[in-house]
């Protein structure tokens, strides 16, 4: 078994929606891919809209199946209301070294959406926050440098 991709009931439905649309994208490509064919010939050597169209299909095949891969190892997961440890769906106010308090929402893979302060659990911040108790001082690597953070509230 795969690395298990932790998701909010949101964040699956999103890529549901992504598989939808790339299937879709796929059968016109398909039918596009007939047309260049029967227009210009199945050699890919003397029909550059063909061979273009057979590079664009092998890029989206690769894409669909890693993102039915992610979907096939997803694990949706719901928030608890404990405030007491910080898990996907909660938001959490932390201090880094620097004395800078923030605040961010704590989302699942592939979710982050840093104008809305949503950051990934397997960002390396949210890495560091994914577990974390209040008053707890965890660590993590931003490039190359360790930095620390004290978690300081949880809701």
């Amino acid at each position: 078994m795969g690395e298990i991709f932790l998701f909010t009931e949101d964040g699956f439905k999103k890529i549901e929606l992504e598989i939808k649309n790339l299937e879709k994208q796929l059968n016109e490509l398909v039918l596009q891919k007939g047309e260049a064919a029967e227009t210009g010939g199945n050699a890919w050597h003397d029909n550059f809209c063909f061979e273009e169209i057979c590079r664009q299909e092998t890029l989206l095949r690769n894409h669909l199946d890693t993102i039915k891969d992610i979907k096939a190892n997803a694990q949706i997961v719901q928030q608890t209301n404990n405030n007491e440890t910080a898990t996907i769906g909660c938001r959490v106010k932390y201090q880094i070294d620097n004395g800078i308090i923030q605040e961010c929402k704590l989302v699942g893979y592939g979710e982050a959406d840093l104008e809305k302060n949503h950051i990934s659990y397997n960002s390396p911040l949210g890495s560091a926050i994914m577990n974390a108790k209040k008053g707890e001082v965890k660590e993590y690597c931003c490039e190359e440098f360790k930095k620390n953070i004290k978690i300081i509230d949880i809701f």
